[in-house]
């Protein structure tokens, strides 16, 4: 099973990509759960059921510890991909040590795309350094789903 972690200030845009991810591994036949972390966009209010069933599962509270346990129970089950979108407000140090914490959990690569949106004011540039800092990729808005998926 593979992780891959979305994350950044983009909410919307990295809600998006999350889904978008999904549906296209969906259709390569690869089975795929989506871990929504989100918190000013569920994942579940943009998600077009007609067109794309998604499994979506919320992780609400501290994602270090809610993590591990969805993790455990997941990688009893046949997924090949879990997308997790985190929420915009983690530090991205607590979401390394998060990702660093389930180690032990039967995963087989761990990635991370940091989701960044310069449209808006650059209010938070250590932000942003910490992001691109821990992330295996980097996309600014506007990118291509193809980009995303070179992290694969």
């Amino acid at each position: 099973m593979k992780l891959i972690a979305i994350t950044g200030l983009a909410g919307i845009e990295k809600g998006r990509l999350t889904l978008d991810m999904a549906t296209h591994l969906q259709r390569q036949g690869q089975r795929v759960l989506v871990l929504d972390n989100g918190e000013n966009n569920p994942l579940n209010t943009l998600q077009d059921h007609a067109l794309s069933p998604i499994t979506i599962e919320r992780i609400t509270g501290d994602l270090s510890v809610a993590l591990y346990s969805h993790l455990a129970e997941i990688s009893k089950q046949d997924m090949d991909i879990v997308l997790l979108n985190v929420a915009e407000s983690l530090n991205p140090e607590e979401l390394y040590a998060s990702l660093t914490g389930i180690a032990e959990i039967n995963i087989e690569d761990v990635r991370v795309i940091a989701v960044l949106d310069d449209r808006t004011c650059n209010c938070f540039p250590h932000v942003q350094d910490l992001l691109e800092q821990f992330a295996d990729l980097t996309l600014t808005y506007p990118f291509t789903l193809e980009e995303a998926l070179s992290v694969l």
